[in-house]
């Protein structure tokens, strides 16, 4: 029986050196698999069985054979591959990507994987390359989760809503050396102001407007400021090419024009300077800045919209037209009544000083001549989705053909107790199993997660050179095995041979 044993023996070895041929050429054969991990193969021995008691009274025992003990992989980091595609990326650390197969039957499977050139179905969906539909969250617009649910990533329609124009920023130098104009202000005559800038503004619809503010000298160290529209673009402005914004004003004052907008304007209580009026101090920094917001009434049937004017952050008290507080630090409240084109009145009159500001981060008082330093609004056309890029934290960032920049989603991952636990697929997929553990979820660049590496794929972390060394070491231990067996052959040749 002994000599049986032997057989088997070698013939186990034979099987299972077979079994360890195949993970070397399952891993060759996925050398430049994108995300795979290779695997290895552990044996052990078979039990043994005893055959006698030695003189030590311990036992003598032959083994029989061996098989393999584990086929384990691998969840080392492998390389990184640069790629052109915005959608491939890559884990660099801890963690797999979530997918979801939705099989039309109801049934919805959800899946782990490193691979991740991803696509853009036509769907829009974001998708492995079997379609299986990647998971993230959805973000705001400040790039915070909606909720913490898992969601599909779809891209499919995504665009941004135009934005109206709420404010307008300017920033200009005002040559301090300028003289005072002689003709009396005509928007249309250029003699009669010193200085203009322009710039396009957008309403409720994402229309856009053309506004030019024009500045008149008026006396040393004070200029009024003009906010010109042309009148084809204002409702009912027949004659007029501008609203004027200096001191109250009547309809009547506005010469040969309806009504297109608010123009009475209130003093607000406790103010010391008169609405379109800036001045500066002898060294040349914004001291006051007078606006109230103004309401253009657009000529496409759109809301009246109301835009308020900053030119900086004036020094003296309560002078900045976007700095006027009240003892609560409340800012100001305006009269919804549209009979009372008004605007008024704090909760508290006293107004305070607007602490901290230079006077020199706005529109200034240089002798240095006219030029426009930075203008700027808040408002802004619809928008397109145009292109992609992913960032470290897995945050999803769309580019709008109107420039706007938003974040989108944010990729979402999980990592396990014990990854070797997980039960692999095919398709570079794994699947949850009771030995990996319940999956952990959260975001890349959180504790216990990796960075996510865009325009880049991780490559198989099969080490070829090793390989090949298992690879001579298996077929060397199959060549002896097979001797075992062959001279196990020629033995039992033998004893068959002592009969005759």
């Amino acid at each position: 029986m002994s000599i049986m044993n032997a057989m088997f023996a070698g013939s186990s070895a034979l099987a299972n050196m077979g079994n360890a041929m195949s993970v070397i050429g399952n891993n060759l054969s996925n050398a430049n698999t994108v995300g795979y991990k290779g695997s290895s193969v552990t044996f052990e021995d078979i039990l043994s069985q005893t055959i006698g008691v030695n003189a030590a009274q311990g036992s003598n025992q032959v083994g029989n054979g061996m098989r393999v003990g584990s086929v384990a992989q691998s969840f080392k980091q492998g390389a990184f591959e640069f790629t052109s595609t915005v959608t491939d990326v890559a884990i660099d650390g801890t963690g797999f990507f979530i997918v979801k197969d939705y099989a039309g039957n109801n049934q919805v499977s959800t899946y782990y994987t490193r691979a991740g050139d991803f696509k853009r179905a036509l769907d829009g969906k974001l998708v492995t390359n079997t379609g299986f539909v990647v998971q993230g969250l959805t973000l705001d617009t400040e790039g915070d989760p909606i909720s913490g649910a898992m969601t599909d990533i779809d891209l499919s329609g995504t665009k941004v809503p135009s934005q109206p124009t709420s404010t307008v920023n300017v920033s200009v130098n005002l040559d301090a050396e300028a003289s005072i104009p002689t003709a009396t202000y005509d928007p249309t005559d250029p003699d009669s102001y010193n200085f203009a800038t322009s710039l396009r503004v957008y309403d409720s619809v994402g229309a856009g407007h053309n506004i030019e503010v024009q500045f008149v000298k008026t006396a040393s160290n004070t200029w009024e400021w003009h906010a010109v529209v042309d009148s084809t673009d204002l409702e009912g402005a027949a004659n007029k090419h501008g609203v004027n914004n200096l001191t109250a004003v009547d309809d009547t004052d506005l010469d040969g024009t309806t009504d297109f907008g608010t123009h009475v304007r209130t003093q607000l209580a406790g103010a010391v300077y008169t609405h379109g009026v800036m001045t500066f101090t002898s060294a040349g920094l914004l001291q006051n800045e007078g606006s109230v917001p103004m309401t253009f009434n657009w000529d496409n049937g759109v809301a009246p919209q109301e835009v308020i004017f900053n030119f900086g952050g004036a020094m003296g008290p309560t002078l900045g037209s976007t700095h006027l507080y009240d003892s609560s630090n409340d800012y100001r409240t305006y009269d919804t009544d549209s009979s009372s084109a008004s605007y008024l009145e704090f909760t508290d009159s006293s107004l305070k000083d607007d602490v901290g500001l230079t006077g020199q981060d706005g529109t200034v008082q240089f002798a240095a001549g006219f030029a426009t330093l930075k203008i700027s609004q808040d408002g802004f056309p619809a928008g397109f989705l145009e292109r992609l890029s992913v960032n470290p934290d897995g945050k999803i960032i769309g580019s709008f053909d109107n420039g706007q920049v938003r974040p989108l989603y944010q990729l979402i991952l999980a990592s396990f107790p014990n990854e070797s636990g997980l039960d692999q697929i095919g398709s570079n997929l794994f699947v949850e199993t009771f030995k990996s553990g319940s999956r952990i979820m959260g975001t890349p660049q959180a504790a216990g997660f990796g960075n996510i590496n865009s325009n880049s794929l991780e490559q198989s972390n099969v080490d070829m050179s090793d390989e090949f060394v298992r690879m001579i070491s298996i077929q060397r231990s199959f060549q002896a095995n097979s001797r075992v067996v062959s001279v196990v052959d020629g033995m039992l040749e033998e004893l068959v041979n002592m009969k005759r």
